[in-house]
């Protein structure tokens, strides 16, 4: 897995997770995005291609932040982080990528390249390394 991240930039790794384990999280993260839905409708179906922090106490209770919590840092995937990457893995951020707009395109981005300047960006990027994780998987979210 090393070289191929090496070797690409990334690191796939197909049918990783069991049908219950998707489940689990499926229902967990449904229920979060309808909840955020509810109070952010008219962003979502205008400008929005993303819905975030899935892990914050607003739209989800306990054991539901609790589940993703064991699920984002399961003994299962942080093998593979730790066989890719030297530094020990820090949590940052969740989100759902899922523009409602069909004129919008679902794009990933990082957020300090709106509100750093150029050297600041560049300070930034001297740092600790960023790495993201993307489960990638599709779902009817009517």
């Amino acid at each position: 897995m090393n070289q191929a991240y090496l070797e690409n930039g990334y690191v796939v790794l197909r049918n990783f997770f069991a049908a219950d384990e998707i489940d689990r999280l499926k229902h967990v993260l449904l229920d979060f995005h309808h909840s955020w839905q509810r109070d952010n409708g008219k962003f979502y179906a205008g400008t929005a291609v993303n819905s975030a922090y899935f892990t914050s106490k607003e739209y989800l209770v306990e054991s539901q932040r609790i589940a993703l919590f064991n699920f984002i840092g399961t003994n299962k995937l942080m093998k593979v982080v730790k066989s890719v990457f030297q530094s020990e893995p820090c949590f940052m951020n969740t989100q759902f990528f899922n523009p409602v707009n069909p004129a919008l395109k679902n794009y990933w981005h990082r957020d300090p390249q709106y509100h750093l300047s150029i050297d600041e960006h560049k300070s930034a990027l001297e740092g600790a390394m960023l790495y993201i994780f993307a489960f990638l998987y599709c779902v009817n979210l009517a």
